[in-house]
């Protein structure tokens, strides 16, 4: 059964996350897979942080456990695709389905399909988020896809006819004639009133000053002691074998990857209250960084 339709009413904001996967699913282009991967993965990070108000938190349990075995074997499946290729190729593809529905609508060809691959970028486009700041360029895009989506179908049931492009993409105005060759021969420029003078200020009489009393300076408040140095807790007995074992090795990027991946998994696994797949996950991260 797919995802998409076992959704829990709580958890609402995945759903067209997976159901875009699901479409990808389909496709033959290996990148699609790759963005197929990264939206499931967005929902994923979508559905734990919706889970604590979650009013059936057994259900939304068991949606996020199913989501996370989908993630292991789809990873598995994608190969050695870095963090940084996968941000770049979910890029890319929400920049060419972007730029497919722009090209329909702006050569007034826009129909409903126009409108749900203008929102199907914008959902590409939100799944960049899980890669830190998208940039201006995207987020303006993202603004203006869902826009243009709604502003299509809205036009289509109205039974009016899609104006192209954007609300400030207006057609050119035929020329206007300059302000001053409207005015009419003889007609010149009135006269302003100068504004009426200000008011002097009257003097106040001088008064014999009175003597102040001089002000008590405040003393500083007295800074907190200074906290006690505590050492930090010497290193486990595991860590420091698994040290020696391997002098001097440093993995690799893609070994980087995998670990940050399982981290990902096991932070997941403990958000649901699952201590044998958190160590498991763990254990994974441990044995790519070996």
């Amino acid at each position: 059964m797919a995802l998409s339709s076992s959704v829990p009413a709580d958890m609402k904001a995945c759903k067209s996350f997976l159901q875009r996967a699901e479409e990808l699913d389909r496709a033959s282009d290996p990148n699609a897979k790759v963005v197929a991967y990264h939206c499931r993965q967005y929902a994923m990070e979508l559905g734990i942080a919706l889970r604590d108000r979650a009013a059936d938190a057994e259900a939304a349990t068991a949606f996020l456990l199913g989501l996370m075995d989908a993630l292991e074997h789809e990873k598995k499946a994608l190969g050695d695709v870095s963090r940084e290729d996968g941000e770049q190729i979910v890029f890319q593809f929400a920049s060419d389905v972007f730029a497919r529905a722009d090209a329909e609508d702006r050569a007034r060809a826009a129909t409903k399909n126009t409108a749900r691959t203008f929102y199907a970028a914008s959902v590409f486009f939100d799944a960049l988020k899980q890669f830190g700041e998208r940039g201006e360029e995207v987020e303006e895009k993202t603004r203006y896809a869902k826009w243009k989506a709604t502003e299509i179908l809205k036009a289509i049931k109205e039974g009016r006819e899609v104006a192209p492009g954007g609300p400030g993409d207006e057609p050119e105005l035929p020329d206007i004639p300059a302000a001053h060759d409207a005015i009419p021969a003889g007609a010149g420029p009135r006269r302003q009133r100068a504004p009426p003078p200000a008011s002097p200020r009257r003097r106040r009489p001088r008064t014999t000053p009175t003597r102040r009393r001089p002000r008590r300076r405040r003393r500083p408040p007295r800074a907190p002691p200074p906290r006690a140095y505590s050492p930090p807790p010497p290193p486990r007995a595991a860590e420091l074998r698994a040290a020696a074992a391997a002098p001097g090795k440093v993995p690799t990027k893609a070994q980087f990857d995998d670990a940050i991946e399982y981290c990902k998994f096991a932070i997941a696994a403990c958000e649901v209250k699952d201590t044998a797949l958190a160590l498991d996950r763990l254990r994974g991260a441990f044995t790519s960084l070996s």
